[in-house]
């Protein structure tokens, strides 16, 4: 099991507002970090973090000590070493790392957790060292032409009319445990609902179990802050469904979320009939 923990940073603990700053990894026994600002050589840039620290030299501190404590393996000082500033949290844990190397992970959970990329990022990381290109159609490609097919339903029925009540909205923040998340599509009406699409008929199957993970992370870490939330994984099924990754995704994503398949029309039909409803009435 591979753990993780969150550095945060705190411009006015008045307002509260955090912004992740770092990723701390404990995983086959080791510890590691990735920290903001710090290049691949393991020396500070600080023109990557002036737009975010009011003293940049002050956040050096904090890279160098906790660079110290994981070099030294001591995540309890890490853990006990906050201030009203700058802190660090416990994220979670992942298991689906197989025999990944360390730095594969960091690289991954930093790149969804902390660089503005966010989940963009972290997928198309992976996409470039598994060889993306060794399928059927392009990663990016072939969610954008589910995500377009979702996207032209919920337009034709008008759910994404401002003049509705509580219409859908597209890319809007939503906040979590852990992490501010931007959900797909998302419709508030005393409940939030948040939506998410994802092909399980890819032939890049590494992609689909990585994908379902992430969004059963954020389905679970949103449902941490709103735990009333109803979050909605809306599928294109697969071709083959003794294949691992599919047999995965549809277990985590059916222990996180509602599964609309978007092939079977009684199911599409209820689904859009129930946005509809919810966006033509009051709470």
């Amino acid at each position: 099991m591979t753990k993780y923990w969150i550095a945060k940073f705190v411009a006015d603990p008045f307002r509260g507002e955090t912004k992740n700053v770092g990723i701390f990894v404990e995983h086959n026994g080791a510890l590691a970090t990735k920290i903001i600002g710090i290049r691949e050589d393991g020396i500070a840039d600080n023109r990557k973090i002036r737009g975010i620290f009011p003293q940049p030299s002050v956040f050096n501190q904090w890279q160098n000590f906790w660079n110290r404590c994981v070099g030294k393996g001591d995540l309890k000082a890490i853990l006990n070493g906050n201030t009203a500033n700058f802190y660090v949290v416990e994220g979670g844990s992942v298991s689906d790392t197989n025999d990944d190397p360390i730095e594969k992970v960091i690289s991954f959970l930093y790149n969804l957790l902390v660089s503005d990329g966010g989940a963009a990022e972290a997928f198309a990381l992976n996409e470039l060292q598994e060889g993306a290109m060794n399928v059927d159609m392009p990663q990016a490609e072939a969610f954008q032409d589910m995500s377009v097919v979702l996207e032209q339903s919920l337009s034709s029925a008008g759910l994404s009319d401002a003049t509705n009540i509580h219409p859908i909205l597209k890319d809007q923040p939503v906040s979590g445990r852990s992490v501010e998340h931007r959900p797909s599509y998302s419709q508030q009406n005393g409940r939030l609902y948040i939506m998410e699409s994802i092909d399980l008929s890819l032939t890049k199957h590494k992609v689909i179990r990585e994908r379902a993970g992430w969004m059963a992370y954020m389905f679970s870490d949103i449902k941490e802050v709103h735990p009333s939330a109803v979050p909605i994984s809306i599928i294109r099924p697969e071709r083959d469904s003794s294949l691992d990754a599919v047999r995965f995704a549809r277990s985590v994503l059916g222990s996180t979320s509602e599964v609309i398949d978007w092939s079977n029309e009684d199911q599409k039909s209820a689904f859009l009939r129930e946005r509809t409803r919810i966006a033509s009435t009051f709470g």
